[in-house]
């Protein structure tokens, strides 16, 4: 029987909004959104989270996460790549281990939103269509953020309102990847290379796909996120 792995990387490093992984979302670090999306998922069977926070790691122990991964200074830094994370999380649980494994989810801390059912669905569709290497989420851009409202800023300050022709919005949707909610790869090759092969997409609603990366962004969420669970 195949079974999945679920990597949460949670770097502690964040220029735009330090401490982020642990700061309180809706009265909950952040990190443990995800941390519980990953274990309601019948389809995950195992989950790793990987951080240079001790204080991080020490709240994934508190949740139940038993493979915790001390990043080294390599993979912390602001240079480091997700592939290099990957990687050296893999090859912290070891060869043997790893290859027990089918599938990888990767699933970063930023989309406290997302729901166990956007994992198990995005899960199946390996299932429903075989040939499926990898499966990444996206969504519908807002209209309101299309291209006919486009300026440009020049010098001194000055507008041009009209950079592009105004145009009414196209009726074909827009999507767009809903930043790191969920991306899954068949292993081994995702020990090498995350994406790879056939891409497949799952769809999200823009709530729940919000990335955070900065203040506003966070507010943004939990301003969302107290409306959609009623909190």
């Amino acid at each position: 029987m195949s079974k999945n792995l679920a990597i949460i990387p949670a770097r502690r490093g964040s220029k735009r909004l330090p401490g982020k992984n642990t700061k309180l979302f809706l009265g909950r670090p952040l990190i443990l959104w995800t941390i519980d999306v990953a274990m309601s998922s019948s389809s995950i069977d195992e989950i790793v989270v990987s951080s240079d926070c001790i204080d991080t790691l020490e709240i994934a122990k508190g949740a139940g996460v038993t493979e915790l991964h001390l990043r080294s200074a390599a993979t912390s830094s602001d240079e480091a790549k997700m592939q290099e994370v990957i990687s050296e999380t893999l090859n912290y649980l070891g060869g043997e281990k790893v290859s027990s494994f089918s599938c990888l989810a990767l699933l970063q801390p930023t989309s406290p939103l997302r729901s166990p059912v956007d994992v198990e669905r995005s899960f199946e569709l390996f299932t429903n269509y075989p040939d499926t290497d990898c499966v990444i989420s996206y969504t519908q851009r807002p209209q309101n953020l299309g291209d006919s409202k486009r300026i440009s800023i020049l010098k001194d300050g000055y507008v041009d309102a009209f950079p592009v022709e105004m145009r009414k919005i196209d009726s074909n949707p827009v999507y767009i990847r809903n930043g790191p909610a969920i991306c899954l790869s068949k292993l081994p090759q995702a020990q090498s290379q995350l994406l790879h092969g056939k891409i497949r997409g799952y769809e999200m609603p823009f709530i729940r796909s919000l990335d955070i990366d900065s203040q506003t962004d966070f507010l943004i969420a939990e301003a969302i996120g107290r409306y959609a669970l009623n909190i």
